[in-house]
């Protein structure tokens, strides 16, 4: 896996050099989600995975560095999918204020006990639509998208709909439901005071749903929202921001 994703990552480099953004995207992602599919297919994915275990040291290192590093003292910055607050403690020492979204009560319960300064919690998901729905439970991570494991029913919540600051910056780790949560906080997304997206992109997630496509959708998707700039920060992570 490694060595695959550092294989697309060199490529991509390549193409910024020849391809209009657009077709960049689109061809980089169709190669990065069909790599990842034939791994899988080969049935390489519960040893990838113990290696990944180990290679992940560091894995997320040019996402943090990036997200990090864009926060400025007077910012508003928006975790959602903020679990046990790994991210929600770093913000909070840099941002004027966080709203951290954590639908599982039980990780919630856990996020909302940290004494972070000028936090908001919110024991609920963000997504496109306005409910209660089913999360499935397994291997440390829970997903809207994947009903594995155990089962919660948890609250999920528009982001355009909520009584909360408008975000400056927005990070976003859902398990595979990206694409839903931004297109329910478009209207915050496009507000001038929104600047930068910091988010994981998880391909085999959306392979099972059977949204292959959805990677480029969600690229396609922030450059119609103005977001001009969009970088692959690994194989997985994206920034997007606004000229």
């Amino acid at each position: 896996m490694a060595r695959t994703a550092e294989a697309l990552y060199s490529l991509r480099k390549v193409t910024n050099l020849f391809l209009p953004s657009d077709q960049r995207d689109a061809m980089m992602i169709e190669l990065q989600t069909h790599a990842r599919s034939v791994l899988r297919r080969l049935g390489l994915v519960p040893l990838l995975d113990r290696f990944r275990s180990v290679w992940r040291v560091g894995y997320e290192d040019a996402f943090s560095r990036s997200l990090l590093v864009e926060i400025r003292p007077g910012d508003c910055v928006w975790d959602v999918g903020a679990n046990v607050g790994y991210y929600s403690q770093r913000i909070a020492s840099l941002a004027s204020r966080v709203v951290a979204f954590e639908p599982v009560p039980e990780t919630f319960s856990r996020l909302s006990k940290l004494a972070l300064p000028n936090t908001t919690f919110v024991n609920a998901a963000l997504g496109d639509v306005r409910g209660v729905l089913p999360m499935g439970l397994a291997n440390n991570a829970s997903s809207l998208a994947v009903l594995d494991g155990n089962i919660a029913e948890v609250q999920v919540a528009r982001g355009d709909d909520l009584d909360l600051p408008q975000p400056n910056i927005v990070k976003i780790d859902v398990e595979g439901f990206e694409y839903e949560v931004i297109s329910g906080m478009q209207t915050r997304l496009h507000a001038p005071e929104c600047r930068a997206v910091f988010c994981e992109l998880h391909f085999e997630v959306l392979e099972k749903r059977g949204l292959r496509q959805t990677p480029a959708k969600i690229v396609k998707h922030l450059r119609f929202l103005g977001f001009t700039k969009i970088r692959w920060l690994d194989a997985s992570h994206i920034s997007a921001h606004k000229s």
